[in-house]
């Protein structure tokens, strides 16, 4: 059986983003062991030793073909596919997508927001991951806030976890929620 160099490539690019979310920030990372759809990691902020539960999600790119389209405002232009951009820009967890760079072996990111995100000029989607942003203390402040975001975005995210229940509510459901876990539990229809 052959060994694929592209597996290897991708799982040193996931390694790399994990040792620098912990040497440089000090962070829980968590990759997806399993097959993943558009999200490799996420990673929970700690404070002095002292875990927060705000997450964010990471989409991690390696290789130097991602660093083959150099943007004239310095770092490099990432092409998503439509069901990416559809899956990220719906997802309850902010998203970071990352480039790891194999030579420097530097982890570049951007934040995805439909500020971030631009119509390519064949109606494709592009994001410019700036040369400068990369994990490293810089990093701290911008994801923390990241994963706090203002109310409204907090509230918006609560109301996309909340949604499912609610539609079974809506349909005559009866929930209780489990004093044990907090998670309502469907009891009958």
């Amino acid at each position: 059986m052959r060994h694929l160099d592209t597996a290897t490539t991708a799982q040193v690019g996931v390694d790399r983003v994990s040792l620098a979310d912990r040497e440089e920030l000090g962070w829980l990372f968590r990759g997806q062991p399993i097959d993943d759809y558009g999200i490799d990691a996420q990673v929970e902020i700690v404070e002095a030793g002292e875990v927060v539960p705000r997450l964010l999600a990471l989409q991690i790119k390696s290789g130097a073909s991602f660093f083959s389209e150099p943007s004239p405002d310095g770092g490099w232009w990432f092409r998503p596919n439509a069901e990416h951009v559809r899956y990220w820009t719906n997802h309850v967890l902010p998203v970071v997508v990352l480039l790891v760079n194999p030579e420097t072996k530097r982890c570049h990111w951007r934040v995805i927001t439909p500020e971030s995100l631009e119509r390519s000029s064949r109606g494709g989607w592009k994001v410019r991951i700036p040369e400068d942003q990369v994990i490293d203390e810089s990093a701290r402040i911008p994801w923390r806030k990241l994963a706090e975001g203002d109310q409204s975005v907090a509230r918006m995210r609560e109301l996309r976890l909340a949604a499912p229940w609610m539609r079974l509510l809506e349909s005559g459901c009866q929930l209780v929620v489990d004093d044990s876990t907090g998670t309502p539990v469907r009891t009958r229809s």
